[in-house]
């Protein structure tokens, strides 16, 4: 199996596969399993995009199984480690948490 680098807030992903050529996603939170979501997965924003997907695309913030994140060709490669003291807004305006990143009632 191909080995990863950990997941953290701030680092750059290319997505790998061919039809997306381009496009690239940044890591807003790492999240683990819960009610919503039986795997442990990320909250990214997506950077940039190929001529193939939707432009409105960018900016938007998209939930991610962990497990994709991985070198494979239907996975993402690690493109930019994060800065050091980054601080990372949790949601642009106007866009909802979900799963665990919900507020409690």
């Amino acid at each position: 199996m191909t080995e990863s680098p950990e997941v953290q807030v701030g680092q750059t992903w290319a997505d790998n596969d061919p039809r997306n050529r381009g496009r690239l996603i940044r890591i807003e939170s790492v999240h683990a399993a819960d009610k919503t979501h039986p795997e442990p997965y990320v909250r990214v924003t997506v950077q940039h995009v190929s001529r193939n997907v939707r432009k409105g695309e960018v900016g938007e913030q998209r939930t991610i199984k962990i497990r994709r994140l991985r070198p494979t060709r239907n996975g993402y490669r690690l493109v930019e480690e994060a800065a050091a003291n980054q601080v990372v807004a949790p949601y642009p305006d106007g866009q909802q948490p979900t799963g665990d990143a919900r507020a409690e009632d």
